[in-house]
Parts: structure tokens; sequence; C-alpha cells
């Protein structure tokens, strides 16, 4: 397989020049350095959209820039296979009295050499309606704000089809419904077969888009993989559990998974341990199950909550039955919880005692055989009345 980015025991660092610095310093190359990346290492695969968190002064947006040719690496190998697109930072622009519809051109012009003038046109008409600015399109860009320039920026960067793509925070771009239509592009270029790196904050984002993340620590790879667990690590956040009542074999629950087949009814199986009674004598079962697509985030198709008393300590078998399910072929997330049940009108989060979950990493693959080329969720047929009055 040709991978799109292929990077290698990659380093970069920086040198400190003071305000009183000798030429033969400059010329030997005698300066401080700062290394900001060190043994850097990792593949991304054609469609595979990786994230990069990392808290600030790791070197995200450093490896970003390493990635798109604006820093050049001091050791290692750093390799892009094919087109690329980057966004560093938004809301930079070169010449600020140009209007948002000459940026466009000029940008077209320079980086698609031999590009028709009516496809070019096309194109920047297509811009100008995807930023909704309106009247804003054709004034000088130093009278955006921000937020106007960050639309300009995006909308010409994802205008056309590319092999790599490179952004930098860009999912938290302009107002909430010019932050959906970007992340809709972004999900099209992702299922059209781009490849690339998202750097960002914004772990939601990244549990949606990505199904890995690399976390940088310090200028090294402090974790690479599945992306909620990723989140988990970044966030310092411990499963939840608890030696009062818990999950019997979660570890073997979830490296078996289950597989069900649809012509029978849907149950599953589990035990929990209770060494306490909580104080009402009750306990909150849920069940849930979701499916993770890649560029749309967790689907969900049911979520079953049961309540019932305890007799006492000790084991309990738990079989959660649903007759009617009715989903269709592929693969799922079943994920358990127990907790206290939850007051009517309180406002306080209910104890809970333990939780399997695709966000915390530990949840239980389901697999439902068979074929789904359209990637249906759930094919049920619908009746309906219509009355006019």
């Amino acid at each position: 397989m040709k991978y799109p980015i292929i990077v290698e025991k990659m380093r970069k660092h920086f040198s400190i020049i003071s305000k009183k610095v000798y030429i033969r310093d400059l010329i030997k190359d005698n300066l401080e350095k700062v290394i900001v990346l060190d043994d850097i290492s990792f593949n991304i695969g054609p469609g595979e959209i990786v994230g990069v968190m990392g808290k600030n002064g790791a070197g995200k947006s450093t490896l970003l820039r390493v990635l798109g040719g604006v820093y050049r690496s001091d050791k290692g190998k750093v390799l892009i296979n094919g087109e690329k697109t980057a966004i560093f930072e938004l809301g930079n622009f070169l010449n600020v009295y140009q209007t948002g519809r000459e940026y466009c051109y000029e940008y077209f012009y320079l980086t698609k050499i031999g590009m028709k003038s009516k496809d070019c046109d096309q194109i920047v008409e297509d811009i100008y309606n995807f930023t909704g600015l309106s009247k804003y399109f054709d004034k000088p860009i130093q009278t955006y704000s921000s937020g106007m320039k960050a639309k300009l920026l995006f909308a010409v960067a994802t205008a056309l089809p590319t092999d790599v793509i490179l952004i930098d925070e860009a999912l938290v771009v302009g107002d909430e419904y010019f932050q959906g239509k970007a992340w809709k592009r972004l999900c099209n270029m992702l299922s059209e077969g781009s490849s690339g790196v998202i750097v960002s904050h914004d772990w939601v984002s990244l549990l949606k888009l990505s199904e890995r993340t690399i976390i940088l620590e310090k200028g090294k790879i402090a974790f690479d993989g599945n992306t909620r667990t990723a989140i988990n690590y970044y966030l310092g956040r411990e499963i939840v559990v608890s030696n009062e009542i818990f999950i019997k074999n979660k570890e073997r629950l979830q490296s078996e998974g289950t597989i069900w087949n649809k012509t029978e009814e849907f149950s599953y199986h589990f035990e929990i341990e209770v060494k306490h009674i909580p104080e009402r004598g009750k306990l909150c079962l849920g069940l849930t199950i979701e499916r993770f697509i890649t560029g749309a985030g967790l689907d969900p198709v049911c979520t079953c909550v049961s309540t019932f008393t305890l007799k006492g300590t000790g084991t309990y078998g738990v079989n959660m039955t649903i007759p009617d399910l009715n989903i269709e072929a592929g693969d799922y997330w079943i994920g358990l919880i127990v907790m206290i049940p939850p007051e009517k009108g309180s406002m306080v989060s209910p104890k809970v005692y333990d939780i399997m979950s695709w966000v915390d990493g530990n949840a239980i693959r389901l697999k439902v055989p068979g074929k789904n080329k359209e990637h249906i969720l759930m094919k049920r047929k619908l009746e309906w009345k219509v009355k006019i009055i």
C-alpha cells in the first residue's frame, strides 16, 4: 500500500537568537537550540484522517508545518505522496487590500496553472455561495472580521478535491451555521478518499471525524491509536469502576464481542457483582447499541434502561432482550451502564458504579452478518395516515 503521508524518525529544532549574537556563531551554528519535535514516526493510509492533540507547546503546529513544507525537518524522512492543501492559520492574508473575489482568482491562477477561465469562474462562484459573505465578497479583506477571513480561507483551501489535507484548528471557524457546512465539506472530502492531519483541541469533533489520534507531549509521540482511547489519555480520565457494584469479566466481554443473526431475537447476557446494597436498594441497568461511521460519528440505534430491586449481595445474571431490533448488517458497539436510578426532577447526576462505552474505549463489539452496500442503519416499513382538517 502506498501511504499518502510517511514520517520516519523526524526531528525539528529551532535556534534561539538573542539580542547579542555574533556573526561567527551564526556561521558556525553555535546558537542555543530548542528541540520541538523528536523521533516522530507514523504513516497515514489512503482515506485516513488522523487527529493530533496536545497541550500548548507540544509541537502540534510545528508538525503540521513540517508536513506542509513550511519548515524543513533536521533529521528523518517526511514524504507527501499526492497533491496537498494546507490551512495553517485562519485569517492571515498577504494582501488585505484585495477583495475576497480578487484573492480567489489570484490563488487559483497561481496554484492551478493552466486552469481555464470558465472553470475558475465557476469555482469562485461556488466559494462566494459557500462563504455567505454576500456584498463583502467584493470588498477589501481589511474590512473583514476575523470570522469572515476564516470563512474565506477555509472555502478557498477546500474548494477542490485534494489527496492530502492539513488543517490547524479549522473545525472551530465561523458561526455555528458555517461550522456545519465546513464539517459537511470535510466529511465529503474524507468519503472521496482524501487523507490528512487535523490539529485540534476540539476532541468532540475528532471523535466524529477520525478513528485514530496522535497525542504529542514535549515534542514526542505519547500515544498513537484509537481516538476514544486517546481522548481519555489526553483528559487524564479514568474509566468509572467501583469495587462495590461492577460488571463482571469486562475484559472477556470486550475481547469476545458478540455476533447476532437477524433471524433470531436479540439477546445479550452479562453479570454484575453486588457487594454493597445502595440506600434505596435499587439499581438501574442500561444497554445501548451504536454504530461508529468515520466522518459522521456515533449513530445511535437504541437505548434500553431498566430498574430493579436488589434482593441482597452476590452475583446477578442479566439477560437483556430486544424482540424487534431490526438493524441492518454491519459492525456495531454495545455499551453497558450500572448506576443508581435517577430521581424525578433532580438536577444531580446519579452515581455510576460501572460503565462500558465506546467513548471510554471498552465497548463490546457487535457484528451483524450479511451485506449492506448502502450502509443503511435500519430498514423498516413505515405506515402512516394523513387527515386533512
